[in-house]
């Protein structure tokens, strides 16, 4: 009888075992169909998708081979998003990250994750990944360090664009920002250089190392790094105006006030944004993006004492004196580009032109119409405007001009 039970127990056992590993055999079949008919399901809710993560996340338990996940949680999150859920990118996040943590080597994973960070410009938590990479590096181990430093190349040239976006987005903002942005810009520019030319160092002393990391991941960083280097004009501008304010007092003084002038100027404050514009002149005469910039205030003030009729003597002051100084800097700006970076030599003799003939018609609207001056400014209207459409036929200032004296004439 003891040993009936004895043997029964057993049985229990080992039924039980059998079990758990069947259980463990099919949970992550059965936990992936949920993911693919939330994945196929097109009016799956954000509560479909929050289950649908957790159950990747379940798979993630049970399973070493985590590609087929990293798979899924793309194809979940792309089909989430076409379905108006915003939070599937975070939720996808979370996964790969703990995917990271537990395998740092998954590459796949890590593609995924830092394309997500460079497609949001978070540049904290792609700043944080290259230096988590860096950690990674091992002693004799080129195959490894090979991955490494691909994924090192992809997230630091990602970051590249959305330093010299903030910077550019700083000019009417903050001196600070816009000085702080370029010399970092500069900084991650030197390093996808230092980091491709390590790559072909590696490649050199062994060739076969390229088809180490997954390829996806090899050409992203690829592309990347070729968008970031092959813009050598800009690179070498933001390179030279970050020694000029290093190392050159008045050209860093001139700078802060043409800076602050665009501040103000932004805010409206004219006669504060002259002021600046002044001091910066008074240092750096030839300083073209200070002049362009006080030619704008004078005709942004003279239109709003024209359109509040008042003061009409000196609104014709005010934008007579733009059009003389945007004269004076259209004829050279061949000689003298823009001084800071980000801002294209075509782009802002376009801008020039498209101001010089914006102030034209603005003085044309305070003449009478049988003013014998306005056949003149006419025909100097349309060169104006002819100019800055060859030179940046994107400015929707230029293309509204142009449509408007279609439709209305001068």
């Amino acid at each position: 009888m003891k040993k009936l039970a004895l043997i029964l127990l057993a049985l229990c056992i080992c039924g039980a075992a059998g079990a758990v590993t069947l259980f463990k055999y099919k949970a992550p079949a059965y936990y992936m169909d949920q993911v693919i008919d939330v994945i196929n399901n097109p009016s799956a809710s954000a509560g479909d998708v929050e289950r649908a993560f957790e159950c990747l996340d379940k798979v993630r338990a049970y399973v070493k081979d985590r590609e087929l996940i990293v798979q899924r949680s793309d194809e979940l999150a792309e089909a989430s998003e076409k379905k108006g859920h915003i939070q599937s990118r975070e939720l996808q996040l979370k996964l790969i990250r703990r995917i990271i943590s537990e395998e740092p080597g998954n590459w796949n994973a890590r593609e995924l994750l830092i394309k997500s960070l460079a497609e949001r410009g978070d540049l904290a938590g792609l700043a944080s990944e290259a230096a988590e990479l860096d950690k990674l590096i091992r002693d004799r181990d080129e195959d490894w360090n090979y991955c490494v430093r691909t994924a090192q190349l992809f997230t630091v040239a990602s970051s590249v664009p959305w330093f010299e976006s903030e910077a550019y987005l700083s000019l009417n903002k903050s001196p600070a920002s816009f000085i702080e942005k370029t010399a970092v810009y500069t900084q991650a520019v030197q390093k996808t250089g230092d980091l491709k030319q390590e790559l072909v160092a590696m490649l050199g002393a062994d060739a076969a190392l390229k088809k180490v990391p997954p390829a996806t991941l090899v050409s992203a960083a690829e592309i990347a790094a070729e968008e970031v280097l092959s813009a050598s004009d800009q690179i070498q501008r933001a390179e030279k105006f970050n020694q000029r304010m290093e190392n050159d007092e008045n050209f860093r003084k001139a700078v802060t006030f043409a800076l602050e002038g665009n501040v103000a100027l932004a805010n409206k404050k004219y006669p504060d944004a002259r002021a600046k514009y002044r001091s910066a002149l008074s240092i750096m005469p030839l300083f073209p993006d200070a002049r362009k910039q006080a030619a704008e205030t004078d005709f942004q003030e003279g239109v709003f004492l024209l359109a509040a009729e008042s003061s009409q003597n000196e609104a014709r002051r005010l934008l007579n004196g733009a059009y003389e100084s945007l004269g004076e800097l259209v004829d050279e700006a061949d000689a003298y580009g823009p001084q800071f970076p980000f801002v294209d030599r075509d782009r802002f003799s376009g801008e020039a032109w498209c101001l010089k003939a914006a102030v034209i018609s603005a003085m044309r609207a305070s003449y009478s119409q049988n003013n014998r001056k306005i056949k003149a400014l006419e025909k100097e209207f349309r060169e104006s405007l002819d100019e800055a459409l060859k030179l940046n036929p994107n400015s929707r200032l230029a293309k509204d001009m142009l449509d408007r004296y279609t439709k209305e004439g001068f």
